[in-house]
Parts: C-alpha cells; structure tokens; sequence
C-alpha cells in the first residue's frame, strides 16, 4: 500500500476496516475498536523501521542518565543501522523506495499554531474508548466577539475537546464526546473552589475546637484543692466569645466555657494576662493591684483563686 502511494492515514484506515489487530490494547476498555486501533504515528514507525529489511537498529534514543527515565531521541539521520543481520520480511529495495515517497511528502504543520494553552493535556480521556481526548482550535466559524455579551473571545474560548479515536476515524469508530474548554475549565475550577472551601472550613473547625480547650487543661492540671472551699469565677477573656467558668467545691473542680449563674467573682482580663498568669509569670492578685484586670465581686475569694490554682509554684 505505500508503495502505491497511501499516506499513513490511509493505510490505518483500511486496516482498522479490514479488522487487523494491533499488538498492544490499552486494558479496562468496552470499545472494540482499540483492537484495531491503527493510526498513522504506528504506520509511520513500521514504515520507517529498518527491521523489516533484514536490517538492525542500534540507538534510536539516549538516555540522558543512568537513573534517569528521560530520553533523548536521535535524529533518523544519525541512526546506527546494521545490515543483513536476519532474513528481510521485504527487500531493501523495496524499503528504500518507500522512504524516498514518505520524504518527498511536504510537512502538513511546523510547530504549534494554536495560541491556546492546553492545561489538560494527556489527564482527561474519552469513556468509551480510553484515547486522550484532543483539542482542537477554531480560526474559522467563531468571531472575535462574543454576539450574545459583546465581550472580546479568549484563545479557550474557540477551543474545544474531541475524542481521539473520533477525529481520526470518525463516528464509525466512537462518539466525539465533545466539550468545550471553558465549560471544562470552569468546571474542574468549581470543584478545586469547592476543595480548597471543605479544607477551609475544616481548618477553622480545628482552631475553634483548639481555642475551645484553651485553659481547660491547664486550670486541671494545677488544681490544688481545699477543704471546705466553694467557689464560682466567671473569667471573660478578650476575644473569646464565652466567658471561662471555674467551679470549685472541696476537692472537685469543673472548668468550661459558657455562662455561670451567680458567679461569686467576675474577671475581664486580657489574653496577654491571662497567658501571663498561666505561664507562672503573674498571679490574679498581682494583676488586680496593678490594675492589669477588672474585678468585681468578693476580693477574698479572688485571693484564694491563686491558692487553689499555684501557676507560679509550679513555674520556679
């Protein structure tokens, strides 16, 4: 067939209709047509390939490293060929008239004319075949203005994705499943928004559950309980939206967030004096004299808060 002068089109054409099975099927796949998936990148290797004439190929590309898994491909003109090395499935004659064919052809495209860039290249396939879905690029048939909004086109907004095994072989083959690139953009945007939105929100669920427990463990951990004491502070931080709540009675402590009804003292305090007092560098009663916090309520009680709650003995 190429002696006659098809072009690898062509020849892929007539074989997937004359059913010729290729040598690799890309699995998971309820389309038979991958069986006979010919097209003209696999045509042209054959047609090129020196094997066939009895002829060994030696380094057709090169590996850049030895841990590497990139590759650089040799030039055809460079190529180390051994002659005459098993028995020719067709004569060199007849290999070296194709080669002379396949170059007298003009090159159909030099280098790459569309202006869109294609974010999506080799991640997004088509569901009844398995190819890659291709982008393609109108010049023709779309203006320059939108005639609905009147606004200026984007390059993506004359691109569109087809199907692979479609634009080749056409609807005999597959389906087009065509979509166009800003519907698919403005899709897959949504849901990395709707992502980026659920993390989000989970990162701030964290801090507000950390915030919650911010003092609990510590007023615990530094309890040291007295006989025949009851008591109830109600401690307004800055910036918290609840009050803290410390109940004491004998050796039992409770402490919280929320509203205490009746406390016997009332603190607004600071977020720096507070963290002051916890890290042992200051005592409520200290804090109260200098005037670092508000207090209202029973003075003795307020005294007995930095016994019950040693911050600074448990720091030296």
């Amino acid at each position: 067939m190429a002696l006659d002068g098809w072009d690898c089109m062509r020849i892929a054409k007539q074989l997937m209709d004359d059913k010729v099975p290729i040598i690799r099927v890309k699995s998971n796949t309820e389309c038979d047509v991958n069986y006979y998936s010919w097209g003209s990148a696999r045509i042209s290797y054959i047609l090129r390939n020196p094997f066939y004439k009895g002829a060994h190929l030696v380094c057709r590309t090169h590996q850049k490293g030895i841990r590497s898994n990139t590759y650089d491909i040799i030039p055809r003109e460079d190529w180390e060929i051994i002659e005459d090395c098993h028995e020719a499935i067709i004569s060199p004659e007849e290999w070296e008239q194709v080669q002379e064919i396949i170059d007298r052809r003009p090159t159909i495209m030099k280098g790459n004319s569309c202006p869109f860039y294609n974010l999506f290249h080799g991640i997004i396939y088509c569901a009844t075949c398995g190819k890659s879905m291709q982008v393609r690029y109108e010049k023709v048939g779309r203006t320059g203005k939108n005639r609905f909004t009147g606004e200026q086109r984007e390059p993506i907004d004359k691109a569109y994705y087809i199907c692979q095994t479609y634009n080749r072989l056409g609807k005999n083959a597959c389906t087009s499943h065509k979509i166009e690139a800003r519907d698919l953009y403005n899709l897959v945007l949504k849901d990395i928004q709707e992502l980026a939105s659920m993390f989000r929100d989970m990162l701030e669920n964290q801090e507000v559950e950390d915030k919650r427990e911010e003092y609990i463990q510590e007023f615990k951990s530094h309890f040291a309980p007295q006989a025949g004491f009851a008591a109830s502070y109600q401690i307004t931080v800055a910036g918290k939206r609840k009050p803290f709540i410390i109940e004491v009675s004998g050796a039992e402590s409770n402490c919280y967030y929320g509203t205490a009804t009746n406390p016997d003292v009332e603190i607004q305090i600071s977020h720096e004096t507070m963290d002051d007092i916890i890290y042992g560098r200051m005592t409520f009663q200290r804090a109260f004299m200098g005037g670092s916090i508000k207090v209202k309520g029973d003075f003795k009680i307020l005294r007995t808060l930095d016994q019950i709650f040693p911050f600074m003995e448990s720091s030296l």
